[in-house]
């Protein structure tokens, strides 16, 4: 019996050692988006939110790779597309559980409807939504998607949502979708920041997470995941999330969602 133990011992550890050798040694692309205060680049350096629990995670694990803030479609599009892709934040849908494994939660996110609230428009229903002249989303992004799905046939697509807020002061659309957080540092950095917005309408709540592309090895997924617990459990994360967003409460709790949650773990 003593035999058998000591030759799954041998077997299995070697096993184990190398698997971890080779998540060490995957060369990631770790990207993000201008999403503040979530993510954003500012003197050339990734900052925010997420931004500051990637680089906890990232020294736990020993991973040096930068991160990038790219636009929303070109993250996107590289996460569908390429193995050993990171992108965050991505909230969490049916779909994207079909195409990407995650790891989070790390926030919450609204997606709503707002306005002037000097306006007070008769916007009691997405109906009364529709008809208005214009609604302004970021294209490619979930509250772009939400909208669509709903059948708003009066979006006007941005490139973010500082393009948003000078939109909706222009007066050349009624409302703008996206998140409170988001859309209150969109006004600041517009140099918008005496307009009071009104949210009209919330649409729906989902958590978002930190996405990992198909092909990226299991192994790192697990090491992140468990860096993550790690933050949670210490009192970082909670730090972090009082500093950038001081109204909302910190997410508890780490999961792993999607494609391959069943080889990382849960």
């Amino acid at each position: 019996m003593f035999k058998i133990i000591f030759i799954l011992f041998v077997c299995l550890c070697p096993f184990g050692t190398q698997a971890q050798e080779k998540a060490k040694t995957t060369r990631l692309s770790i990207l993000t988006e201008e999403w503040p205060p979530i993510s954003f680049e500012e003197n050339d350096k990734a900052q925010g939110f997420a931004v500051e629990i990637v680089e906890q995670i990232q020294s736990l694990t020993q991973d040096k790779h930068p991160i990038q803030v790219v636009p929303w479609a070109r993250g996107y599009r590289e996460l569908r597309n390429q193995p050993n892709v990171v992108l965050f934040t991505v909230i969490r849908t049916e779909e994207r559980d079909k195409l990407f494994t995650m790891v989070g939660p790390l926030g919450v996110s609204e997606v709503a409807l707002y306005g002037l609230a000097e306006r007070n428009l008769p916007v009691q229903s997405i109906e009364d939504a529709k008809k208005l002249i214009g609604i302004a989303a970021v294209n490619e992004t979930l509250f772009a998607t939400a909208l669509q799905q709903k059948g708003f046939q009066n979006l006007v697509m941005t490139k973010n949502p500082e393009q948003e807020v000078r939109l909706l002061a222009a007066g050349r659309v009624d409302l703008i979708s996206g998140d409170f957080h988001a859309l209150q540092t969109a006004l600041k950095k517009a140099g918008l920041s005496n307009l009071e917005l009104k949210r009209y309408l919330l649409i729906e709540k989902s958590k978002f997470y930190i996405a990992f592309s198909k092909g990226t090895n299991p192994e790192l997924i697990k090491q992140w995941k468990q860096a993550l617990k790690k933050l949670k459990a210490n009192g970082t994360f909670k730090k972090i999330s009082k500093k950038w967003l001081p109204f909302s409460e910190a997410v508890t709790g780490v999961e792993v969602v999607g494609l391959h949650a069943d080889l990382v773990g849960k």
